[in-house]
């Protein structure tokens, strides 16, 4: 890979990571409002959505590539 790309590539990635979206603000708020350890399930929740949308995605690309010539 060229040393130019990867270094674009690794800086949107991190620029994707520390922008905080909804799901990273809810588990402030709990953290905030309720304690870590209470917030914990909010944290799990977050992990498992993530999770679900992955399985999708990649469940919709191997249907897009099956039907593909």
């Amino acid at each position: 890979m060229n040393p130019s790309f990867f270094a674009v590539f690794l800086t949107t990635v991190l620029i994707a990571s520390i922008t905080p979206g909804p799901s990273m603000l809810l588990a402030l708020n709990h953290g905030i409002s309720f304690g870590w350890r209470r917030s914990l399930a909010t944290a799990w929740g977050n992990v498992c959505a993530t999770g679900l949308q992955c399985l999708v995605s990649f469940a919709g690309l191997g249907f897009i590539l099956a039907q593909a010539a």
